[in-house]
């Protein structure tokens, strides 16, 4: 009888451990790249000039002006700080 008690008791934990599993997954999407140097970020962050240039740098895959390099460095410190 014991032994019937415990698989019961496993799979009432199993079941338990799935929901939380779920429960966690479906936060991911709301955590994953919430504390990230992103878009909105660095247009909040950044002087307007210096994210126009950096956005027409990624937009045309040119090299990236060491002048602009060194505002989104700062910026990017300052915002992780």
């Amino acid at each position: 009888m014991q032994a019937v008690k415990t698989k019961t008791d496993c799979q009432s934990n199993a079941g338990h451990t799935a929901q939380m599993g779920e429960i966690r997954m479906k936060k991911v999407p709301e955590l994953f790249g919430s504390m990230v140097f992103n878009e909105a970020v660095m247009k909040e962050r950044l002087p307007k000039d210096v994210y126009k240039a950096l956005k027409q740098t990624v937009r045309q895959g040119t090299a990236l002006d060491p002048q602009v390099a060194g505002v989104v460095g700062k910026a990017q410190k300052d915002w992780a700080i």
